[in-house]
């Protein structure tokens, strides 16, 4: 479940940075950060928070973590009803795919490394990734 929260705040994380000459996509992101807190900050105390960041044990997660990543995964659109909507993650990791094969397939024309680089760089840009 740590790793989980970890990954979610990761790739969020990533996201940002990617995007952070985007002041719209920042945004959005930001406040995705701030409703998961506003909405879930509730179902967890400090200490707890604390305590699953730092603990490396998933075992021994205690409820309150376990209903804060439950209420963040929910806030995501990862979990619907109480349960994982693995649909809505297929869904969205099949248009990053597809969109980075597309770009790499456009940027592998170009023959020098830099310019592939670049041109990937600038197609997925294009593309909001």
């Amino acid at each position: 479940m740590k790793s989980c929260i970890f990954s979610i705040v990761g790739i969020l994380l990533a996201v940002m940075a990617k995007t952070h000459s985007d002041p719209k996509m920042t945004r959005e992101i930001r406040d995705t950060f701030k409703g998961i807190i506003k909405s879930c900050s509730d179902r967890i105390t400090h200490e707890s928070f604390v305590k699953m960041i730092v603990d490396d044990d998933v075992h021994g997660m205690n409820i309150e973590v376990k209903c804060f990543a439950a209420c963040a995964l929910f806030h995501v659109g990862i979990m619907k009803n109480g349960k994982m909507h693995v649909e809505q993650i297929e869904e969205k990791l099949n248009s990053m795919i597809a969109t980075t094969k597309s770009c790499a397939e456009e940027a592998n024309e170009s023959a020098n490394e830099c310019d592939v680089a670049g041109k990937f760089g600038e197609c997925m840009k294009k593309r909001d990734m």
